[in-house]
């Protein structure tokens, strides 16, 4: 007597469906969180961390843990940039997690030093994961000296001011040009452009605003032209002071 198997029944497995309606919720699920242009950020960092050590995976100083009780209870965290509460863009948590200065830092110095720069000649822009505020040389220090001219003092305290609402490093380096020095006071070119780096950090650290631990000074010499030292006019090019504001000290 020979033996059939069951036939196997029409359609597919009854078990799918519940697997495509699970596929699919999760999609949507997805899809509105990219489309929200704000998130919580404390949220946020405590969903990595759970995520991250469920997986098993090293848990980033950036992770935090959701405080327990009414969320009422817990306080909105401090915009770094400005000192008052909001929340960052979902742009800017990544900025933050990629170890970027955010957006909204870039946009408070330009528009602090937005009339002193038109003045000035400052440069103020974004280098990378940088921002720079560059001070040419022209008419800050007298020829061959290190000593901020005084007419330039109220700038640098402008500087300062928006410097001190950030957080974060500041890196100051001096640039000359390529003609020798060697007046009894500097033996090259290389102590000029630190000593200059230096007398800018002493007036950004003339008060207690800016932690000195945040500060660094170099001196590049005339090892970095922006241009070639053709004649004075780009000798003048390179002869500058540049403020580089970083994610954390150097």
């Amino acid at each position: 007597m020979s033996k059939h198997a069951p036939p196997t029944p029409a359609g597919l497995p009854a078990w799918l469906a519940t697997f495509a309606d699970l596929m699919t919720l999760l999609m949507a699920f997805f899809v509105l969180l990219l489309s929200m242009s704000e998130i919580d950020a404390l949220k946020y960092r405590a969903v990595a961390g759970s995520m991250q050590r469920a997986l098993g995976m090293k848990i980033d100083s950036i992770v935090e843990t959701l405080p327990e009780g009414d969320k009422r209870d817990v306080v909105s965290p401090k915009s770094p940039e400005t000192g008052s509460p909001g929340k960052p863009t979902a742009c800017e948590v990544a900025q933050q997690a990629a170890g970027e200065v955010t957006d909204s830092q870039f946009e408070l110095v330009k528009q602090d030093l937005a009339e002193f720069a038109a003045e000035h000649n400052l440069v103020i822009k974004r280098q990378g994961h940088k921002v720079l505020i560059r001070i040419q040389e022209q008419g800050v220090f007298p020829s061959g000296s290190d000593r901020i001219s005084p007419v330039f003092l109220p700038t640098i305290a402008k500087v300062r001011d928006t410097l001190a609402k950030l957080e974060g490093g500041i890196r100051v380096t001096g640039h000359s040009d390529d003609i020798p020095i060697s007046n009894g006071r500097f033996r090259s070119n290389w102590e000029l452009s630190a000593a200059r780096a230096v007398s800018v950090v002493h007036e950004l650290l003339h008060d207690d605003r800016i932690a000195p631990s945040r500060v660094s000074a170099i001196g590049f010499g005339d090892s970095r032209p922006l241009v070639p030292n053709m004649d004075d006019d780009t000798r003048a090019i390179n002869r500058r002071v540049d403020i580089v504001v970083l994610p954390v000290p150097d």
